[in-house]
């Protein structure tokens, strides 16, 4: 006895669009190791893409549903994002790993406190820098890594990955909008 692929189960849409969102914030956790980070994302685009296909599935059934997703679908087909995250899916998937540019930036603050001294015999005054460490002298640093996709240079990954997942969580709180409203029915 198989599993059916094809049954049909409320909330499967929802769940798909949950999956991508855990997956993207584990990339978000996983910036600084390379190959965590590369499994991540694979996953993000996966299941992200996969919004629209188990929407159809989802609601196939739903008097309407076809004429409004047919409407949705040219809309996603001229978005940026959805072009962009459906051929990195084909990509993913079919082809190659994804391999995003990684951007590392370190700052370094010292202080250190300085001291004045003063010479009453010879009437001068001179800073005494210290040689040694004390309490007051702090050295920090911080380190900022962040990743993009070189057809967007200028974009953040992080920030395409969440415009994506607002416009795919738009499209499913319309689209279960539109089905508790009366003019969609359950055939």
């Amino acid at each position: 006895m198989g599993y059916n692929f094809e049954t049909r189960e409320k909330g499967s849409t929802r769940h798909k669009l949950e999956e991508a969102t855990y997956f993207f914030d584990q990339m978000k956790r996983s910036l600084e190791d390379d190959k965590v980070f590369s499994f991540n994302l694979s996953a993000f685009v996966t299941a992200a893409r996969s919004v629209p296909w188990i929407m159809k599935v989802e609601f196939v059934h739903v008097t309407g549903f076809e004429s409004w997703y047919e409407n949705k679908q040219k809309s996603m087909q001229s978005a940026d994002d959805f072009e962009f995250f459906n051929k990195m899916r084909i990509a993913t998937v079919h082809i190659n790993r994804v391999k995003p540019n990684k951007k590392v930036s370190i700052g370094i603050l010292e202080s250190v406190q300085l001291a004045n001294s003063v010479d009453p015999a010879q009437n001068t005054k001179k800073t005494v820098i210290p040689t040694e460490p004390s309490e007051e002298n702090v050295s920090t640093s911080s380190r900022i890594v962040e990743r993009f996709f070189k057809e967007y240079p200028e974009k953040k990954l992080d920030g395409l990955c969440d415009k994506y997942l607002k416009n795919l969580t738009i499209l499913l709180d319309e689209c279960e909008k539109l089905l508790n409203n009366a003019n969609f029915h359950t055939e």
